[in-house]
């Protein structure tokens, strides 16, 4: 998992020596809150694209962690606010069977604290396999807001020439 924001590109800068990370973060630069259409696809065949989803947050007791295997999401604040959780997959007990179509897997929420970040207009998070997540969690009360979401298919990143 990697916590940034767009307005502070030398904390992410590593990222940038991979060009599928810099392809995502200089798309996601693009983006405006005031866009309610938009969607892009940077490459073909569904290996990285964005999705934009709004939203109202919703008690902590209503959500639900959720895992993929294939692709790692990186999830950007676009206007409002949400707490995201953050546990290891396997740390938790599946709620569901994994769905292999929707790479989407939901779990039990632990009884033991687990990691929270609050994300606000320009923050984003990574999230890889291996980090289930639970957002859609409210800070103060539940809220509208709207994020736009990059999926990135793991198989991008084993070379350069991926691309």
């Amino acid at each position: 998992m990697l916590f940034s924001n767009l307005n502070t590109p030398a904390r992410h800068a590593a990222l940038l020596a991979h060009p599928v990370w810099t392809r995502a973060l200089e798309g996601l630069s693009t983006l405006s809150p005031s866009d309610p259409d938009a969607t892009l696809d940077w490459i073909p065949d569904k290996q990285m694209f964005v999705m934009i989803q709004g939203y109202t947050t919703e008690t902590r007791d209503t959500c639900r962690f959720e895992a993929h295997r294939r692709y790692i999401d990186i999830q950007l604040m676009l206007d409002g606010e949400e707490i995201i959780e953050i546990a290891p997959v396997s740390a938790l007990t599946p709620d569901t069977p994994f769905d292999p179509d929707r790479d989407l897997g939901f779990f039990k929420t632990p009884e033991s604290p687990c990691t929270r970040l609050v994300l606000r207009p320009g923050d984003f998070a990574v999230f890889f396999p291996d980090d289930a997540h639970m957002p859609k969690v409210c800070v103060h009360a539940p809220a509208p807001l709207r994020k736009a979401v990059v999926k990135i298919d793991i198989s991008l990143l084993r070379t350069p020439e991926s691309l």
